[in-house]
């Protein structure tokens, strides 16, 4: 009887200590309902060790060591899943009652296009008139004829001739500013004297010299003859035209006079290598002082 008791109270003891391993509570029933979403806790019965009987053998070390102590621990009934969740509703984001004005690009407004200058027509220049030659009972010849008859303003200039053409005999004197030209218009019968033209930048000057004035010396670089008979009788003349830069060369020329004009041809002339016409706007005969213009004898060979 007594190992029987024993035995009970042993597997009673291994009962109440695999109890709490299992996870098995005992609950106190109560008439009353609890609701499902509240949880309930009970308390559970650990069992307590039962005091040894004697004559039952006690529970071996390793048995001792292996079963722990059962202490009270609540146990929580969880939740049930279908407990409603209040769910939060977002509130309205208010909207203004005027709608922001639409921001619209400003258009610049561009000036007024100006007025464009009325440009006046530019005048068509009037030609001027070509002048032709003159219609003259003689008409001159050679180099003087060339010149007169394809230049009318030369023949504008000069006018009808007066004379035929006449050669005579010609010296020429370079100097520092202008040149000295020597004419024997004695012999044949231009005039009742030699004459000296003397020709400084654009003016051109005659007069009438000596035929029997200072010798003329061959090779001097100095005026002679009758250009040394200007040069001390003539001061104007000795301070505007200088020195002399050569020797004195004599050379053909030739002379024809006009209505209101003079040209004189020289073979050699003072500077170039080919004959030359001097165009004087005045008869010389009856005019000291005038101008002069230069052209080549188109006509000489």
């Amino acid at each position: 009887m007594r190992f029987r008791f024993g035995t009970l109270a042993l597997i009673s003891l291994v009962a109440m200590m695999l109890l709490p391993g299992c996870g098995m509570s005992i609950h106190s029933v109560d008439d009353t309902t609890t609701p499902a979403s509240t949880p309930t806790t009970s308390s559970a019965i650990v069992p307590t060790p039962t005091a040894q009987l004697a004559g039952d053998p006690g529970p071996t070390t390793a048995q001792a060591a292996s079963s722990p102590t059962a202490t009270i621990q609540p146990a929580t009934t969880p939740t049930a899943a279908n407990t409603a969740v209040p769910a939060v509703t977002p509130s309205p984001t208010p909207r203004p009652s005027t709608a922001p004005p639409v921001q619209r690009p400003t258009v610049q407004s561009q000036p007024p296009a100006p007025t464009p200058t009325p440009v006046p027509p530019t005048p068509t220049p009037t030609p001027t008139p070509v002048p032709s030659a003159p219609n003259c009972a003689d008409m001159p010849v050679r180099g003087f004829g060339l010149l007169w008859n394809s230049n009318p303003a030369v023949a504008q200039a000069v006018g009808c001739p007066l004379a035929p053409e006449t050669g005579l005999s010609a010296r020429v004197q370079l100097y520092q500013s202008g040149v000295m030209i020597w004419l024997d218009t004695l012999s044949p019968n231009i005039d009742q004297a030699p004459w000296v033209l003397t020709l400084i930048g654009d003016s051109a000057a005659r007069y009438r010299v000596p035929a029997n004035g200072p010798s003329w010396e061959a090779g001097s670089s100095e005026p002679t003859g009758a250009f040394e008979w200007v040069w001390n009788n003539i001061y104007s003349v000795q301070q505007s035209i200088g020195g002399a830069l050569d020797p004195w060369y004599a050379t053909d020329a030739a002379i024809q006079r006009f209505d209101h004009g003079t040209m004189l041809w020289l073979k050699q002339p003072p500077s170039g290598d080919r004959p030359m016409i001097f165009v004087f706007p005045d008869d010389l005969l009856n005019a000291a002082t005038t101008t002069y213009q230069a052209y080549v004898d188109q006509g000489a060979q």
